[in-house]
């Protein structure tokens, strides 16, 4: 059975790297645990890692190209920063693709991206 791919993009290396390093760390060791327990539905989570450089002018130009090179990835998560992460959310709402983040917390961020963006934090006003 294909294994579930989910891609996730975060800024490991300049000045959101503080950020999101730790937040990849996670992402890493839950994808580890999952399929140390059998995958989601019997099948292996697969976890493609992008760095976005903490570069937002080209997070959108290189999400529509990690979704280019594998449309099989279900969705896509990651970021810190809300600027950032409408960079990459749009790219993905695009192609009807899912972006959970991580980290940004800024309460605009469900009407920015409607559909497919999902905060997993509490936004800034409930903080």
């Amino acid at each position: 059975m294909s294994p579930i791919k989910l891609a996730a993009i975060y800024n490991l290396t300049r000045g959101q790297s503080v950020l999101d390093v730790p937040s990849w760390q996670g992402a890493r060791l839950a994808v580890a645990e999952v399929n140390e327990h059998g995958g989601v539905l019997g099948r292996a989570v697969e976890l493609l890692l992008w760095d976005g450089g903490t570069d937002p002018a080209t997070l959108g130009f290189m999400t529509a190209e990690l979704l280019g090179r594998n449309p099989d990835v279900s969705a896509l998560f990651g970021l810190s920063d809300t600027d950032m992460v409408l960079a990459a959310a749009n790219s993905c709402a695009a192609i009807e693709r899912l972006f959970v983040t991580s980290g940004a917390t800024s309460p605009h961020l469900p009407q920015q991206v409607p559909t497919y963006l999902y905060l997993a934090c509490f936004g800034d006003n409930v903080q």
